[in-house]
């Protein structure tokens, strides 16, 4: 059988282990062939002092213009950071030629900010633009301000730092609501009753979360979005993923394994878009991407590798090679 095929959209940054660098890696070790779209070329990633950066939005027309009149199909397209507003109706003609002539997966990653506040070049403009990029996306994978933003929603920051103190989320769940592993934690739409019980008022202030979450998700499925993972819900130790697919969720933990670093959530997304063009359950891909993230993520600390130098991967890689993963 031929190798599927994956149109990688997202910036190249030659170094700090995130975007291209550490997806394309992941794509072809999971046994999927890696066809990169640079939107842009930096010399190391923004949470450096300083950084050069050389925009290939000019290019972008013309670079995808040949592969339509070359007829190269693709199972999927795989997008993250865009940096500039001007590509998202180039790839908009994009998507729509892959997915209607071929009927591609289309996994998009709507990088626009992070705790409740948008990077610097993300403008009004550039986000009302690419919430209608993301009403062709198959898949879509925004963090907590993100899906805010799309959304139209507050970001509940009163909310987490009420919920800031649970953090013996895993003495709370039920015995059986962990994996082989003891490492990822589940907790379904009754979340609020099963996982945080035994800790006081935990019900009580878990709910608020739960149907914002489910209420987002719910807007997102409106948009034509299938398949919906909101990302990054911090909850004291723990990591949190509410999952939706056509409107039924379930909300996933997992242990932090450490201070956030730069490019996990490229990891992540690279993991999920492997995974969907090969057919592999939405919530079991999700499962397998937060555990990997977080084995990175120790095992950099383990090395003290500096944290605006991202995750170590590369001594991690073959695990995703193993079916038995994450179990």
């Amino acid at each position: 059988m031929k190798p599927f095929k994956m149109a990688m959209i997202n910036d190249l940054t030659g170094f700090g282990h995130c975007s291209l660098a550490v997806a394309i890696p992941i794509i072809s070790v999971m046994g999927v062939q890696a066809c990169p779209v640079p939107t842009g070329i930096f010399s190391n990633h923004m949470a450096f002092p300083e950084w050069h950066y050389t925009d290939f939005t000019h290019e972008m027309s013309s670079y995808l213009s040949v592969w339509e009149r070359l007829s190269l199909s693709f199972d999927g397209i795989s997008c993250g950071f865009l940096g500039n507003e001007a590509l998202i109706p180039t790839l908009s003609g994009f998507f729509r030629q892959q997915k209607e002539t071929y009927g591609t997966c289309i996994l998009l990653d709507p990088v626009m900010g992070d705790h409740g506040r948008a990077y610097s070049s993300v403008t009004p403009s550039y986000q009302k633009a690419l919430t209608g990029l993301c009403s062709l996306a198959d898949i879509l994978t925004p963090n907590l301000t993100e899906a805010c933003f799309l959304t139209g929603t507050a970001y509940p920051e009163e909310l987490l730092s009420a919920l800031s103190g649970l953090s013996a989320v895993s003495d709370a769940l039920p015995s059986g609501q962990s994996d082989a592993s003891g490492r990822l934690l589940s907790g379904l739409s009754g979340v609020s009753g099963a996982l945080f019980s035994g800790l006081s008022d935990a019900s009580d202030r878990a709910e608020p979360l739960l149907l914002l979450l489910s209420g987002m998700a719910t807007k997102l499925h409106g948009m034509g979005i299938g398949k919906v993972v909101i990302t990054g819900i911090k909850i004291g130790n723990f990591f949190g993923n509410y999952v939706s697919v056509s409107g039924s969720g379930e909300l996933l933990f997992s242990p932090a394994g450490g201070p956030s670093r730069p490019g996990t959530g490229d990891i992540f997304a690279a993991i999920l878009s492997a995974d969907a063009v090969k057919g592999v359950p939405f919530t079991d891909s999700v499962k397998k991407a937060a555990e990997f993230v977080r084995i990175c993520t120790e095992g950099s600390a383990a090395l003290n590798i500096p944290i605006v130098e991202g995750v170590c991967l590369e001594q991690y890689l073959s695990l995703l090679q193993d079916p038995s993963f994450p179990s």
